[in-house]
């Protein structure tokens, strides 16, 4: 391959992630229409469940109103972050209720949250849901488990899955999950 034709490719690769309205550091964009609210899956792991690796310390960038999706990070020492967004600049008029729920079986979570965001979380502080509708705004939430402890996470848009809109960062690449709910393995503790 020529270096004008790996130039042309970078450019196009980077249009694409551009378009989604996020990126990685270092190293699609979709409009889901109303429906009835369920309740997003059980969010403790099972053997059932995806197990795929996270890498640790990879970093996300949402564009907000940009671009619909669930954005998931972890860091060292057993810290996860999660940042969603609606597509309400390309779509007008338009919000994104979410619901996302999270579970682990290794500790408890200690949870941090934006203002405009519900949370119920279980008594013994194993598992949490948020509810919450974006529409030009990065909503976030960030929590810590023991260090390399699995999560398993659902995340409902408009009452309904969208695995492809769930996205994290999997050996190197921007990843978007198979199925809902999966857990995620981080790589490093």
């Amino acid at each position: 391959m020529n270096l004008h034709h790996a130039s042309l490719l970078a450019l196009v690769a980077v249009g694409a992630f551009a378009a989604a309205g996020c990126w990685v550091e270092p190293a699609p964009r979709r409009h889901v229409s109303p429906s009835d609210t369920t309740t997003p899956a059980n969010p403790q792991p099972t053997p059932e469940q995806p197990r795929i690796p996270i890498d640790t310390g990879r970093t996300l960038h949402a564009a907000p109103g940009e671009g619909a999706g669930l954005f998931v990070t972890y860091a060292a020492g057993g810290q996860w972050s999660l940042a969603w967004t609606c597509d309400t600049k390309l779509s007008p008029g338009s919000n994104c209720p979410f619901e996302i729920s999270v579970g682990t079986s290794e500790g408890f979570f200690d949870l941090e949250t934006s203002p405009s965001t519900l949370v119920e979380m279980d008594g013994a502080k194993q598992s949490f849901r948020i509810r919450s509708t974006t529409t030009t705004t990065l909503e976030s939430a960030t929590f810590r488990v023991d260090p390399g402890a699995p999560i398993a996470i659902s995340m409902r848009l408009r009452g309904q899955p969208y695995p492809n809109l769930l996205f994290f960062v999997s050996n190197g690449r921007l990843t978007t999950a198979p199925t809902d709910p999966i857990e995620l393995v981080p790589t490093e503790p």
